[in-house]
């Protein structure tokens, strides 16, 4: 999914196009951006380390110790991480993956619906749960979910 070009002074709370949402070139306006209930907010500019990635995500999770259980790791994994210790490539991509999802859930719910989302049979990933897609670092398949979720379609 491809998104516009983004300023290397920008930042993700500055973002707020939804993809196929994208500003029309030449004499035509720029279409409405429709209202973000939660989004994900990052004080410094792109790219962001994968530390304050991991603490806005616990802030948006409730806590470290939710993100950890979202993410299949231990609590100190996730303290770790915060503060600055790497954590890994699979988990970094689990980290990643898991930020995407919720950066668009934040477009479509309240936060509690959004990690309700999260963890619930989802008919899109035949009766999987998305948290268990994001452990398995299959972020195009949770992107169709949210892509058919958008849409209203049925599965």
């Amino acid at each position: 999914m491809a998104v516009g070009p983004v300023s290397a002074s920008c930042t993700l709370a500055d973002v707020g196009h939804v993809p196929g949402d994208a500003a029309h070139l030449g004499n035509e306006r720029m279409s409405a951006v429709p209202p973000q209930h939660n989004t994900l907010r990052y004080a410094q500019s792109v790219p962001i380390p994968t530390a304050e990635k991991v603490r806005s995500l616990a802030s948006w999770m409730g806590s470290a110790r939710r993100l950890a259980e979202l993410l299949g790791v231990d609590p100190a994994q996730v303290s770790r991480w915060s503060r600055g210790e790497g954590p890994g490539l699979l988990n970094a991509e689990r980290v990643e993956v898991l930020e995407l999802v919720l950066s668009e859930l934040s477009r479509l719910y309240e936060p509690e619906a959004a990690r309700r989302w999260l963890v619930g049979a989802n008919p899109h990933l035949g009766d999987r749960r998305p948290l268990d897609v994001v452990r398995s670092g299959r972020p195009e398949e949770l992107l169709a979910a949210l892509r058919a979720e958008r849409a209203g379609s049925p599965a």
